[in-house]
């Protein structure tokens, strides 16, 4: 902030290690760089979710202007709110990991159905961004990640409804129109041929 004293500068943040119980791999958010404008459009379709939020500095003014985290989520309520301020503000990636996040099978990142349940409520509170001709095939894909997750998870009959969206917005989404075929058979046989 010292370096770029431009007040549409709301968010620096860092790379961090993820760290598991058999794995270490390097968390790399892809941001356009404060040059390039604000990140909005790529924040609603996930290139910001990959970002800690133990990893961000935060000016105040961003939480003055958009409030504070949504806890109605029950996952990505830091992505959430990186949507919101993407709106406003720019973000700038230092590109070194200077955090290590230690991933555990009991916190919130660990329920894969909270995931999806949280992807639907983004695609409720930001139906008129999700939903401009210019996302068509943006869209397509988010469909097709929630849909193909509730699959994975059993959930056939709900994660059907979103491949068809996704097939919808592009007939030609050859992962989309897979999945669809393969969520007939039973889930063990889905997540052999569809694996996540």
């Amino acid at each position: 902030f010292e370096e770029n004293p431009d007040p549409k500068l709301g968010i620096v943040c860092t790379n961090m290690w993820v760290i598991g119980e058999n794995i270490s791999e390097l968390s790399r958010p892809i941001l356009i760089r404060l040059e390039n404008g604000t990140v909005f459009n790529e924040a609603l379709f996930g290139r910001l979710k990959d970002i800690g939020i133990q990893t961000a500095l935060i000016r105040r003014e961003v939480f003055d202007k958009v409030g504070g985290f949504d806890e109605s989520f029950p996952r990505w309520i830091d992505h959430e709110f990186f949507i919101r301020a993407s709106r406003y503000f720019f973000f700038y990636q230092i590109d070194e990991a200077l955090v290590n996040w230690h991933a555990h099978t009991s916190g919130i990142a660990s329920n894969k159905k909270n995931k999806f349940v949280a992807m639907k409520m983004l695609l409720a509170k930001y139906a008129d961004d999700y939903n401009k001709p210019e996302n068509k095939m943006l869209l397509a894909g988010f469909y097709y990640d929630i849909g193909h997750g509730l699959c994975s998870l059993g959930e056939l009959k709900e994660g059907r409804s979103f491949l068809i969206k996704a097939i919808k917005k592009n007939p030609r989404h050859l992962n989309a129109l897979t999945a669809f075929v393969v969520s007939f058979a039973p889930t063990i046989i889905y997540r052999l041929l569809h694996p996540m």
